[in-house]
């Protein structure tokens, strides 16, 4: 019985977590429609590596959001 309780909320748990479209949040519709260059304005066609300095110029040039990736060592 305690196992299939356990099942019955992870999988409520799931289920919030990967169906962000049931819940309203007030910056919703700020951010409808907003392009979002992750990790900077790069493609196969160019030379323009990932989350670089390059990269985010590009995207802002274009009008896009930036998001990048920031790791400490």
């Amino acid at each position: 019985m305690v196992i299939i309780l356990i099942v019955v909320v992870l999988l409520a748990l799931l289920f919030f977590l990967i169906a962000p479209s049931f819940r309203h949040h007030p910056d919703r519709e700020i951010l409808s429609g907003l392009n979002v260059a992750h990790r900077g304005l790069h493609d196969l066609e160019s030379d323009t590596p990932e989350n670089s300095i390059a990269a985010f110029l590009e995207a802002a040039a274009r009008g896009y959001a930036i998001e990048n990736d920031i790791h400490l060592i």
